[in-house]
């Protein structure tokens, strides 16, 4: 049987003391319903109030300087992402900063790249890397051109675009980000998306092909003679 709020709170303490405490209550022993029923309830009231103030995602206490949050219109939280943001910055330009690239690493980071998204052999018998991330399809290519000794004449692109897309827009994009003319390019493949949010961001997906099986082969080798010491 449940119990509500105001009456079915006094029956519940009623209740309780029918059972509990009825059999030794004396003429000494004075009990006001109503006022133990409205303390009842604003502890109750506090206690709701306490764990809905609780944030759901605790942040760690940080110490910010108080010149960052100065600005008053920027919510405190933001500040403290940029922050944070700025320190990762700082340590990956130390690691980077740190680090000589040369053949034989580009070689490693290649063939790791093409490791997660490229076409294998047997399925595929040529050089084919396809991903929607420009920045990664850029520094696969340029790591491709300075690793091994390809003819530029042979690189051939392949867009996967939306209808929502400006075909003649996105092609300049990937020409000039990746170095390719556009009479290197395949007619892309345009289909309707799925959702109706259009992701302004969102430059299709591009697949870089080059037409050599063995140097299909000899990134692949890389990777596989990786995966043995690792």
């Amino acid at each position: 049987m449940g119990f509500g709020a105001g009456k079915g709170l006094k029956q519940f303490i009623n209740c309780l003391f029918l059972f509990f405490l009825q059999p030794c209550y004396n003429k000494h022993m004075i009990f006001n319903i109503n006022e133990i029923s409205e303390k009842l309830k604003k502890i109750t009231r506090h206690r709701k109030r306490k764990k809905s103030l609780r944030p759901r995602h605790p942040i760690p206490q940080l110490q910010i300087r108080p010149k960052v949050l100065k600005n008053k219109s920027v919510p405190r939280i933001f500040k403290i992402a940029a922050l944070g943001r700025d320190k990762r910055k700082k340590f990956a330009k130390i690691i980077v900063g740190n680090y000589k690239l040369n053949k034989t690493s580009a070689k490693i980071l290649l063939a790791l790249l093409y490791w997660s998204s490229g076409a294998k052999y047997p399925a595929n018998n040529f050089v084919a890397f396809s991903n929607s991330d420009s920045k990664l399809v850029k520094t696969f290519l340029n790591l491709l051109r300075i690793t091994f000794p390809i003819k530029e004449s042979k690189i051939r692109i392949h867009l996967q675009l939306y209808t929502t897309h400006d075909k003649n827009k996105i092609m300049e994009f990937w020409s000039k980000l990746l170095d390719v003319p556009i009479a290197q390019f395949y007619k892309p493949n345009i289909k309707k998306p799925r959702q109706t949010i259009i992701n302004r961001n969102y430059f299709g997906t591009c697949t870089v092909r080059y037409y050599s099986i063995d140097l299909l082969l000899k990134i692949m080798e890389i990777y596989e003679q990786l995966a043995k010491i690792i």
